[in-house]
């Protein structure tokens, strides 16, 4: 008698796996940057918003140029186009 009805299939153990790498990483990021950062943790993230806002804008700036392109489109165009 095989009973595989308790068994995971492949998509259900990546899918968990992921929820809880997800909810360590949400969980323990405040943690972290007060231990590390102690007193300072309010400016720091401040600062990091900061430069991630300057990132995201220069992307934003990058794509202005690939308005009706995809992934392959800028990647023929940064690069060489492929066989």
């Amino acid at each position: 008698m095989n009973n595989n009805n308790y068994l995971l299939q492949k998509y259900e153990a990546i899918s968990l796996i992921l929820i809880i790498m997800i909810n360590k990483l949400i969980l323990n990021v405040p943690f972290y940057v007060v231990s590390t950062v102690g007193s300072g943790s309010i400016i720091n993230l401040i600062y990091i918003g900061i430069i991630d806002f300057i990132i995201v804008l220069f992307i934003i700036k990058f794509f202005e140029n690939f308005e009706n392109s995809d992934i392959i489109d800028i990647s023929e165009f940064l690069g060489r186009k492929s066989i």
